[in-house]
């Protein structure tokens, strides 16, 4: 009888660790099916944020190549809602092409557009924001919304960033 009891036992625990492996082997693919269906969600809503952001950038250089002069007031109503609306976007900004020769007339302009002290700037090594060193050409932050949380930004020539000077030529 003993080993009757022995062999069943046997039997049972074999049948009992195949059934487990099976288990475990299901419950691990039907994880890594979530695990695929969740990245390849979020994969397309990143996707499709990027997308939004290019299509609004696009929207936007249309706006400046539509009219000769797009003014402050027209590119802040015109970036309110995409700044307000998506997360992702925190700041909307249009940087122009300053040759030196105008460099001057384009800083009393703005200055005078602005209400506010307005130079073409770069950082110096210490990190402090100084005036431009003189170059053939200026990229430097001009309408930027929203004004009041990118103020420091205003007037920063983008080219002084060999970064940034990449991403512009």
């Amino acid at each position: 009888m003993n080993k009757k009891i022995f062999f069943t036992f046997i039997i049972v625990l074999f049948f009992s660790i195949s059934i487990y492996n099976i288990a475990a082997s299901n419950i691990e693919k039907a994880n890594k099916l979530k695990f695929e269906n969740l990245f390849t969600q979020e994969t397309n809503l990143i996707q499709r944020e990027v997308d939004i952001n290019i299509e609004i950038l696009e929207s936007l250089g249309a706006l400046f190549n539509s009219q000769d002069n797009v003014t402050r007031e027209q590119f802040n109503k015109f970036v309110f809602h995409p700044v307000t609306e998506h997360k992702s976007i925190h700041a909307l900004s249009w940087v122009p092409r300053v040759s030196n020769g105008l460099r001057e007339e384009y800083e009393f302009k703005t200055k005078k557009e602005l209400g506010f002290d307005f130079m073409i700037k770069e950082k110096s090594p210490e990190g402090k924001m100084v005036n431009v060193k003189i170059k053939d050409e200026y990229f430097p932050v001009d309408y930027i919304f929203p004004l009041l949380k990118n103020k420091k930004a205003i007037g920063f020539d983008l080219s002084s960033s060999k970064t940034r000077l990449k991403t512009l030529n």
